[in-house]
């Protein structure tokens, strides 16, 4: 199968008469039927919902996004479908209302095809979502990124992968782990697409009080007074002598549009991955509290006491993985550990912060490889090492390929200050225009 066409690309078939939405979503149920690790929505109502839709088409709504097939991760409700997120400690558990992401989607006139299942509350990469793009299932996916786990997916499945800045798009309706590092981000075949999605789930949400309003500003961008930094010393952290030889390529063929390329000091790597560690697990160890069994999702009563039937539902609700980073938070927020561990870690979270506001008023972008390999094999921790700055920070990212034909395309990084994906998705743009993806 083939990626669908562009979101513009589509609504203008659509009202032009070339094809309808029953056209275009029929099939797609039909290809997303018993779908490994995909939860279709009840078939019956979304070919209703395609037929209202074309309905509403005809009679002349101009809405961008009327007809188009979404997809969100299982991290993200939709109300009246279950949201599991990837565990065994919300089997069973039904959303009681809309993620706000949802809501937008919906308001729009999106139709949401169903779920991607996750890694357990999307502490992994994003692979099915990628999937469901490179498939042709739907025109985008929504999912969280972890730690640069949705921008790395997009990588190696040479896609476009974007995480917004912190605060960009709401986090209510969202379950994650790790809620100051996990952000819902946007999966897509285009850097286009990406900016209609974000222009849609993006913005002040009164249920999320730290959501702001973006900057979508029309203003054009002179690229001959844009300055990109190159990290000096990540560059000696690339495994794959490929990936360097082609980011430095890429790097180089900016000239063309007058861009200055400036080799920049840069937080240093071995600080980030730690940091991150020490933060997201005391994030985890906290949050994985509510579920208790008793509430909602898995509950295991043995019928002993309250403490009996909570233990037993969290040690049966909880994989491995998770188990170990709910020890190793709780050990860094004791009071007798908190000081080494969890407060440094704080401390290195706010360093790193200022060492960025710092390049950036040198340069105008910071760009990376995606990843340092070319895919990952056994334990995946050293593929984050240029994505999980962006998550310590809240700083916008965007990953999108490079000779995406070629046999070992790789993706490249762009790291803007927050709040200025504007400047980044237009840099996109023009990064894709150039090399023709």
């Amino acid at each position: 199968m083939t990626s669908l066409a562009k979101i513009r690309d589509i609504a203008c078939d659509f009202r032009s008469g070339k094809s309808t939405v029953q056209d275009l979503i029929k099939p797609l149920i039909g290809k997303s039927d018993g779908r490994l690790n995909f939860d279709l929505m009840d078939k019956n109502t979304l070919l209703k919902e395609a037929q209202e839709t074309q309905e509403k088409i005809l009679l002349g709504d101009e809405r961008l996004f009327l007809g188009i097939p979404s997809v969100v991760s299982d991290n993200i409700m939709i109300n009246g479908f279950k949201t599991e997120a990837g565990s065994k400690i919300l089997d069973g558990y039904r959303s009681p209302y809309d993620a706000t992401i949802v809501k937008k989607l919906k308001k729009e006139g999106t139709i949401v095809l169903g779920k991607t299942k996750v890694d357990e509350f999307g502490i992994g990469l994003s692979f099915d979502s990628a999937k469901i793009i490179l498939d042709g299932l739907a025109s985008f996916v929504i999912d969280l990124d972890s730690a640069g786990s949705l921008r790395r997916a997009a990588s190696y499945h040479n896609l476009v992968g974007f995480k917004p800045s912190r605060g960009s798009v709401s986090r209510y309706g969202v379950v994650s782990a790790d809620s100051s590092f996990s952000q819902a981000g946007i999966i897509a075949g285009n850097v286009e697409d990406v900016e209609d999605v974000l222009k849609v789930i993006s913005g002040k949400d009164g249920n999320d009080l730290k959501s702001e309003d973006p900057n979508f500003s029309k203003e054009e961008i002179d690229f001959s007074k844009i300055k990109i930094g190159l990290p000096r010393s990540w560059f000696d952290r690339i495994e794959d002598k490929i990936i360097q030889i082609k980011t430095k390529e890429a790097a180089e063929s900016l000239s063309v549009l007058g861009i200055k390329i400036e080799e920049i000091s840069f937080v240093e790597i071995d600080h980030l991955m730690p940091t991150y560690y020490v933060l997201s697990s005391s994030e985890i160890s906290s949050n994985m509290g509510r579920y208790d069994g008793l509430r909602y999702g898995l509950s295991s009563a043995k019928g002993g006491d309250l403490t009996d039937d909570y233990v037993s539902s969290r040690g049966e609700g909880f994989s491995l993985d998770l188990k170990e980073r709910i020890i190793f938070g709780a050990y860094a927020l004791l009071a007798g550990n908190k000081d080494n561990y969890y407060q440094k870690a704080v401390a290195m979270r706010s360093f790193i912060a200022g060492e960025l506001d710092k390049s950036f008023n040198k340069v105008d972008l910071i760009l990376t490889p995606t990843t340092p390999n070319l895919l990952p094999e056994g334990d995946q921790s050293s593929s984050s090492i240029f994505n999980v700055i962006a998550n310590l920070s809240g700083i916008p990212s965007i990953s999108i390929p490079y000779k995406k034909e070629d046999e070992n395309s790789i993706g490249i990084q762009i790291m803007a200050p927050c709040s200025k994906e504007n400047l980044m998705i237009k840099f996109g743009k023009k990064m894709q225009e150039l090399w023709k993806i």
